[in-house]
């Protein structure tokens, strides 16, 4: 049996109807001699056991995202250019530089943003792309964060009640999936922006905060963060 047929046996209802809607709205596209094949088969083989995954862990995902751009990002990371997680939203703003939420200025926008994404979610209009952290490898068992795409959408999540978020994790150096680290590896907050104390300290290990999506079993497991934990 064909790899993409096999993908498609191992996927849920809802994430076969999400290939084959994908399917069409590709083969609806200008064709041009770069154009990739756009049956369902060749979708889900592209997509991969990420999909497969996805759609058994965080299923309402496929609903959340633009299916077109979480398709590119599911390929990039089956081409092991990147990575794909689930990690608490607290985790993702943790991870990230801080925003300075005790100015009454930028809560107030930042409540309006998160309350406008929380309004497209509910209504069920798919976000246009996936939040990301980019990571450095600068040693062995460390892991910077050093850019990020994303806080308010984890304020969103939050705000909705979702436990986990999808995250795209961007390779800075050694050319090696986060996923691939050792487990034990600490994921360190990132300096920068309007952040200028507090950044750069570790916050747990890879295998504690994120559920990576991966060929293998998913490693690690999401963990419980501290009550003292600094929340922006």
């Amino acid at each position: 049996m064909p790899a993409g047929s096999k993908i498609i046996t191992r996927l849920t209802d809802d994430a076969v109807r999400w290939v084959e809607s994908l399917s069409r709205k590709l083969s609806e596209a200008p064709k041009t001699r770069w154009s990739e094949p756009t049956d369902p088969e060749y979708v889900a083989e592209q997509a991969g056991e990420r999909l497969v995954n996805l759609s058994e862990q965080a299923p309402q995902m496929l609903d959340i995202y633009n299916d077109k751009a979480l398709y590119q990002i599911l390929q990039e990371a089956e081409a092991g250019e990147s990575s794909l997680g689930l990690v608490s939203p607290e985790t993702f703003r943790r991870a990230a530089a801080e925003i300075p939420m005790d100015d009454p200025y930028i809560r107030q926008l930042v409540g309006e943003k998160v309350q406008a994404l929380s309004d497209l979610i509910e209504s069920g209009i798919p976000l246009s792309d996936v939040p990301f952290l980019s990571v450095d490898n600068p040693i062995d068992r460390v892991a910077q964060t050093v850019g990020h795409e994303g806080r308010h959408r984890s304020r969103a999540f939050e705000a909705l009640g979702e436990p986990d978020q999808l995250v795209r994790f961007i390779h800075r150096s050694r050319n090696q999936p986060l996923s691939d680290l050792p487990k034990d590896t600490q994921l360190y907050s990132e300096i920068g922006g309007m952040q200028r104390e507090g950044g750069g300290k570790p916050i747990g290990t890879l295998g504690e905060l994120i559920k990576f999506l991966s060929i293998a079993p998913p490693v690690g497991a999401l963990s419980q963060l501290p009550e003292e934990a600094e929340v922006e």
